[in-house]
């Protein structure tokens, strides 16, 4: 910046040392004033208008480093299933119920609890719950059929549901 300004006055003592009228030394340095000031003014602009698009890529470069850290965590889990087999080792797949988050709890340890990693609210772990031997329950999100125990309320309106379908 220092060699802009070192012209800027070497244009200006230009002026000064060629110009012998006043009036038409004055004019011409208000105009090369006005001319300096404009090109400041879109320096400053784009300067600017830079600033935004560096941000913007910050943004998007943090956003995508999420998506690789998350990517990373599902391909080390695959892996894990495929090469790591450790009977005192489980992973369980959690739906956050406040936000509907999915994410995978990798414990060696039955802890009651789990803070959800998107939402921040905490979950309890029901350890206690159907094994896949028992059979599904019907009420997990995968389920696309009625299966698992159901009450007989719930039989007859899938068996009504299900002639109203054959009916169309």
């Amino acid at each position: 910046m220092s060699d802009l300004k070192k012209k800027y006055n070497e244009v200006l003592q230009n002026l000064k040392d060629n110009i012998a009228n006043p009036r038409d030394l004055k004019y011409a340095q208000e105009q090369v004033k006005k001319l300096a000031n404009a090109f400041l003014d879109e320096m400053e602009r784009m300067e600017k208008l830079t600033d935004s698009k560096f941000v913007e890529l910050d943004k998007k470069q943090l956003d995508l480093e999420k998506k690789i850290a998350s990517l990373e965590k599902t391909l080390n889990g695959i892996e894990k299933d495929i090469y790591d087999i450790d009977d005192n080792y489980y992973d369980l797949e959690v739906v956050c119920p406040y936000c509907n988050y999915e994410f995978v709890l990798e414990e060696d340890t039955e802890r009651s609890e789990v803070e959800c990693p998107e939402c921040g609210n905490i979950i309890e772990i029901d350890w206690e719950g159907d094994s896949l031997e028992e059979g599904c329950s019907g009420h997990c999100s995968s389920c696309s059929t009625q299966c698992g125990d159901q009450n007989e309320d719930d039989k007859n309106t899938n068996k009504n549901n299900e002639d109203n379908e054959d009916d169309m």
